[in-house]
């Protein structure tokens, strides 16, 4: 193992408040100093970024240099899961903008803080913002198993009898891998008609696979249609 990610959305109240965990704060804390200790080739925390938090940014900053974590990965809070059911925990499109401003003037400072690979971001702030053009990596270059066993591609796409590819406790995960996944190795915007006629659709593809409403087959968020 080389790399190792570890949530931590804020300072302590926040945090403890966000993760519903009384002392979670202190404990990841003391963990990724450990995980300093160990000479992983990449120590990161990952932030998801809501409208509580997005002011707390630089205080959590402060936390994360003194402990000299190897990188700071931010998102915006997801349409996806419970927070479906919690809309006022997503960014507004001004509160989305402070966000990457944020990351585009860390990055300036010489800091390692990126956007996570979600969404096409724009021409204005697509190399702003991280070290890469984005590109939905799921079950192209991503497969997760969960703690069932099931073989899926990103573990934040919604898992349904379509998404889920196999189970390691009955099927060959190589022979998944070469044969399987094809809802994730067509492009999305085949799916979608708005999708596919969008001027950004040659750089998206579709948008993230994570985000994608199977149900309705369209992108749940579009920074280009929302913004």
């Amino acid at each position: 193992m080389a790399t190792v990610s570890i949530s931590l959305d804020g300072t302590k109240e926040y945090h403890e408040w966000f993760r519903r965990s009384a002392g979670s704060f202190e404990r990841t804390v003391e963990g990724l100093r450990n995980l300093m200790e160990q000479g992983f080739a990449e120590v990161q925390v990952t932030t998801v970024v809501t409208p509580r938090n997005l002011s707390q940014l630089d205080d959590l900053f402060r936390v994360l240099c003194e402990i000299d974590v190897d990188s700071w990965r931010l998102v915006g809070m997801e349409p996806i899961g419970r927070a479906l059911d919690s809309p006022e925990l997503l960014l507004s499109r001004e509160e989305q903008l402070r966000l990457l401003r944020y990351i585009r003037d860390k990055r300036e400072e010489g800091y390692p803080v990126t956007y996570a690979c979600s969404h096409w971001l724009g021409y204005e702030y697509e190399r702003e913002v991280r070290d890469w053009y984005f590109l939905c990596q799921a079950g192209t270059r991503i497969a997760s198993i969960m703690a069932n066993g099931d073989i899926g591609a990103c573990p934040d796409i919604e898992r349904r009898p379509e998404t889920i590819q196999g189970n390691v406790l009955t099927d060959d995960f190589t022979d998944v891998w070469n044969n399987r996944f094809r809802i994730f190795r067509t492009p999305l915007s085949t799916r979608c008609e708005e999708c596919g006629k969008c001027p950004d659709e040659q750089f998206c593809k579709g948008g993230s696979a994570h985000t994608w409403d199977y149900s309705l087959d369209r992108q749940r968020i579009c920074f280009r249609r929302d913004w």
